[in-house]
């Protein structure tokens, strides 16, 4: 299971990838690598998640066990170089839909 973090919110400037890890396994979905040449759909939804997520980014929630673990663990990636990771526990403030649509777009 990842560990969740969240960067300081200096370091939480402009989001530059988003990675949707379907848990506990499957495809990984990865949004925003330099130089990836992205079918149309999966711009368009790496482009409406970067305008959802709302920074300062929401405190993580839960470490460890979790008695039903959600579907996708999140990872942002800042311009910065800090990165955020959710999941797969609880993905808060809306960041579940986030991960679904984005998840959704690329397959």
């Amino acid at each position: 299971m990842p560990e969740q973090s969240v960067p300081l919110v200096a370091d939480q400037d402009v989001i530059v990838g988003l990675a949707v890890y379907p848990w506990p396994e499957g495809p990984v979905a990865s949004f925003g690598q330099p130089g990836a040449d992205y079918p149309s759909e999966w711009i368009a939804g790496f482009e409406a998640a970067k305008a959802t997520i709302l920074l300062p980014l929401p405190a993580p929630g839960p470490d460890g066990c979790c008695s039903r673990p959600g579907p996708y663990a999140l990872f942002i990636d800042f311009q910065s170089g800090a990165r955020a990771v959710y999941g797969p526990c609880e993905l808060p403030g809306g960041l579940d839909v986030v991960a679904a649509d984005l998840y959704d777009a690329a397959y």
